[in-house]
């Protein structure tokens, strides 16, 4: 992969350091590689983003901000660092689960899209960044194409709790948890979720500090099968 000449604004800089430190803060063991890394990740991202739409174009000049930040919120909410094994369900770009994979580097990580632009970006992000804790899958979550078990399986902005339960449930190891970043009016999908599979369990988490701006309602819904 070609280096960017992109660069960052001041503003995005800092936002990426602030919450470095607030993952810090948190407890998150950061490695020292990783504002270097997540910043050429950006870099490449909006590259790609000219020749294949991976986020809103709207959000290029945020791009820090409104994803790799959001992507790194989770780690306020679980040990995810603590994790075996995480599948990351409709990656796309890679969000949240290369910057995930960065931070957390004793995780594997497996990206998950059935897009495949999509994946030939993140084989190459994979490759360019040496995240040997990343393994880059091609399919559709119901068409099982992950033949392991994880202990959690995130996904952000993918699909309703319901669908996110039924693709999720199978690749999870027992007392594993489906990890749906989401925000805005959540109880109607709780319901939803709840009057389907009756024996799920639901917790709503929120992020830390200032990962993820109040303002904008952003947080974690962890849903598991009862014992």
């Amino acid at each position: 992969m070609k280096q960017s000449t992109a660069t960052l604004s001041s503003e995005e800089k800092e936002a990426l350091r602030r919450a470095l430190a607030e993952l810090a803060r948190a407890g998150v063991d950061v490695p020292d590689k990783a504002e270097a890394k997540l910043t050429q990740y950006v870099d490449w991202l909006l590259a790609e983003n000219r020749r294949t739409q991976l986020v809103s174009r709207k959000d290029e000049s945020f791009v820090v901000r409104r994803h790799i930040v959001e992507s790194l919120a989770p780690l306020t909410a679980v040990r995810l660092c603590e994790y075996e094994r995480v599948i990351d369900l409709g990656s796309g770009a890679g969000l949240p689960g290369i910057p995930l994979a960065v931070v957390c580097p004793s995780v594997q990580f497996d990206l998950l899209d059935s897009k495949r632009k999509r994946i030939l970006f993140l084989k190459k992000v994979e490759k360019e960044l040496d995240l040997r804790n990343v393994t880059v899958v091609l399919g559709r979550a119901e068409d099982r194409p992950v033949a392991v078990e994880a202990d959690a399986v995130i996904a952000r902005a993918v699909a309703p709790l319901p669908e996110l339960w039924q693709w999720a449930a199978p690749y999870l190891r027992p007392f594993g948890r489906l990890l749906a970043m989401k925000g805005g009016e959540i109880e109607p999908e709780i319901r939803a979720l709840q009057e389907r599979f009756k024996s799920v369990a639901v917790e709503i988490r929120k992020y830390s500090g200032h990962m993820v701006p109040h303002t904008i309602n952003r947080f974690l819904v962890v849903v598991y099968q009862r014992a």
